[in-house]
């Protein structure tokens, strides 16, 4: 029979055992713990250095593409303006395209510039005036005032668009955007309801994506102006087609806000349609066989305070399932250096960009109330002359 010492001594022995085994596996953890963190340091060494070598890299291409620009090649400064793009910061890029247009000899140099100017977002107002002032530069070329033009218009536009919000505009900054009488219609919004209905704009699954939209509508608005309108897409990247409407639509609510302005405080600026082309954008909306529920909100000779309201209001009715649908109709405005407004029935007529802002909603505005959105597509469609003059049509 075993004492009382041999027990204290068997126990003894025992957590003499244990204990040698826990000590044998918490010095091996603490080995892989070492080994783990070594192997990550080292991980982390060679990201660091390979990031290093990358960022010298592109500081060397960068600083040889800028040298490019100062050389004589055209070939070469038309390439190192375009790879650029992608090799500064956007504000030293706004700087290049600016010193480009504004200083370059050699016209293509210019107007590959011009044609890069028009992606630009957020551009500063040294920039934009630059871009204006080639617009009505006489001694340049008719493409590179027209390039220009564009490039004005599209920066207004840009400057309107969030992240996930594309735009449709009836015309560019050379055009008028048209009424037409014998439509009882505007034509952009004409063609926009006939694609709407059109077979030829959906898919084999009867879906309408926005690309085969705009190619619809800017076919036909031009055929029912002769040619004098062609719209204009902007899209928050050139590879984006979202499907808007049909039985693959990612949607489970779509709300939109439709403003037509036609009677306005100064009657010169009065247009025949805009109401009623807004009426009739949202009875179509409300007509269509939709596979998600829609909420509708129709404003007509809205000054910009209810404008504001509505547009505050569709944005907290949205959620990320939403498609989130503006419809604009009336007057709009850019300026010289690419501000831009959606006009309120009170505005006045001289369009002076310093008092614009009490009676229109400016682009930051819109862009502002746009970006604050959930909604996981933003789609605006503006029926109205976005050019540097406030016309007795749209």
């Amino acid at each position: 029979m075993a004492t009382g010492s041999d027990k204290k001594k068997d126990a003894w022995d025992k957590a003499q055992i244990v204990s040698g085994l826990l000590s044998s596996v918490v010095i091996a953890g603490v080995g892989l713990l070492i080994n783990n963190s070594i192997q990550r340091a080292q991980i982390e060494a060679s990201r660091q250095a390979a990031d290093s070598q990358k960022h010298i890299e592109e500081g060397t291409l960068t600083e040889k593409l800028m040298d490019t620009l100062g050389g004589e090649n055209p070939l070469k400064k038309r390439l190192a303006i375009v790879v650029l793009e992608r090799s500064v910061p956007p504000d030293m890029y706004q700087d290049v395209i600016s010193m480009v247009v504004k200083s370059d000899t050699d016209p293509e140099v210019r107007i590959t510039a011009l044609e890069q100017a028009r992606k630009l977002r957020d551009v500063g107002p040294s920039v934009a005036q630059a871009i204006a002032a080639a617009a009505s530069d006489v001694t340049r070329s008719e493409r590179e005032r027209e390039l220009a033009n564009d490039a004005t218009q599209q920066i207004g536009l840009n400057s309107i668009s969030s992240d996930n919000t594309y735009i449709l505009a009836s015309s560019d900054t050379q055009e008028l955007s048209l009424e037409e009488p014998a439509l009882s219609r505007g034509v952009f919004t004409y063609a926009l309801i006939e694609g709407l209905d059109n077979i030829s704009v959906k898919d084999k699954e009867g879906n309408i994506r926005l690309k085969k939209l705009d190619w619809f509508i800017t076919q036909r608005a031009m055929a029912l102006s002769n040619g004098l309108q062609r719209p204009i897409l902007t899209s928050p990247s050139s590879d984006d087609d979202p499907i808007l409407f049909g039985p693959s639509a990612p949607y489970n609510n779509y709300v939109c806000v439709a403003i037509g302005n036609s009677k306005y405080l100064n009657h010169d600026l009065d247009l025949k349609f805009s109401a009623k082309d807004a009426d009739s954008f949202v009875n179509k909306l409300n007509r269509m066989q939709l596979n998600a529920k829609i909420k509708t909100k129709l404003l007509t000779d809205a000054q910009k305070g209810q404008m504001l309201d509505a547009l505050h209001d569709a944005a907290v009715q949205s959620t990320q399932d939403t498609l989130e649908i503006v419809y604009y109709s009336g007057h709009a405005y850019t300026s010289n250096d690419g501000r831009s407004w959606l006009l309120g029935s009170d505005a006045i007529a001289d369009a002076v960009p310093d008092r614009m802002g009490a009676t229109s909603i400016s682009a930051g505005e819109m862009k502002s109330i746009l970006s604050r959105s959930p909604a996981r597509t933003v789609v605006v469609f503006i029926d109205a002359t976005l050019s540097g003059a406030i016309a007795a049509s749209r």
